[in-house]
């Protein structure tokens, strides 16, 4: 199959479209055709080799977040299904894991860092890493949940966000601010953008400052 295959000294000038093995599942894996693929921080600092993790395997396919079509079928997801990717590795058995933290999993990691990620043309992972996109959900509106909307939830999450609160949101009009943006307004916060996209408001919020003029 084809990959975009990133090889030492790294960096855009060694990142190409390569042939490379089909995967081949393990116990457990379903096969996924990538449909679509996001491109997040993550992902350059793989190409320049710039990650506290270190790269595995070497030469290196990235890509933490896609969506795809499920070419096998397991308990939950079925063959045909459309589905999203969790980019966290995860055993389900450390103190984190059962705590409901996975992403913390002290035997885990981020998918497409410490293993192969997802620019190619298939990737076979763990069952229990996919989740099936909705009905009416647009697959290449989906493929940005995994990492900007799920960065967006936790950071809520922290926060202990809820409704009848007041949110500002920096840099609204990302994709990570975007999905902050539309989280608060879902559970009824009252949102404010910073951005020079008056569009925001079509997302939830219900006034848009520019960086320079956020009121005190």
């Amino acid at each position: 199959m084809k990959a975009v295959l990133v090889r030492k000294p790294y960096g855009e000038d060694n990142a190409s479209i390569s042939e490379v093995p089909d995967p081949v599942p393990q116990e457990g894996d379903l096969l996924v055709k990538v449909q679509y693929a996001g491109l997040n921080p993550i992902d350059i600092n793989v190409v320049r080799n710039k990650t506290v993790y270190g790269l595995k395997p070497d030469p290196h396919i990235p890509g933490a977040e896609i969506a795809g079509i499920a070419e096998t079928s397991g308990k939950i997801i079925k063959e045909g299904d459309q589905v999203i990717l969790y980019p966290r590795w995860f055993d389900g058995t450390c103190k984190y894991c059962t705590s409901g933290r996975e992403h913390l999993c002290i035997h885990g990691g981020i998918f497409g860092v410490l293993t192969n990620g997802g620019y190619c043309e298939r990737i076979a992972v763990p069952e229990k890493m996919l989740l099936k996109i909705p009905e009416g959900m647009k697959i290449e509106d989906a493929v940005s949940i995994p990492v900007g909307g799920l960065t967006a939830l936790h950071a809520l999450n922290m926060a202990g966000a809820h409704g009848g609160q007041k949110l500002l949101v920096y840099g609204a009009s990302g994709n990570t601010g975007l999905f902050a943006t539309i989280i608060g307004k879902i559970i009824g916060m009252d949102v404010s953008a910073v951005s020079s996209k008056e569009w925001v408001k079509n997302y939830g919020a219900t006034s848009v400052y520019p960086h320079d003029g956020i009121p005190n």
